[in-house]
């Protein structure tokens, strides 16, 4: 089978983002996937944002602790 596919592209900083769907997809649906792809990122970035509290909370609590002898 062959089949047309649409390519949106968007270069920043050198990095090349593309999107690729059938010709024949409904602007809801990209819309859709759009909004997933954003929770997702977005869930990528709380998980890397929980990481370097919970770092810097160990360090903090580490750098608390009292001097021995």
């Amino acid at each position: 089978m062959i089949k047309n596919k649409t390519t949106i592209e968007y270069i920043s900083n050198n990095r090349v983002i593309q999107i690729i769907c059938d010709t024949d997809t409904p602007i809801d649906i990209v819309k859709e996937a759009l909004a997933k792809f954003l929770q997702y990122v977005g869930n990528i970035e709380d998980n890397a944002k929980n990481q370097l509290a919970k770092i810097e909370e160990e360090k903090i609590l580490t750098d608390d602790s009292p001097l021995e002898g």
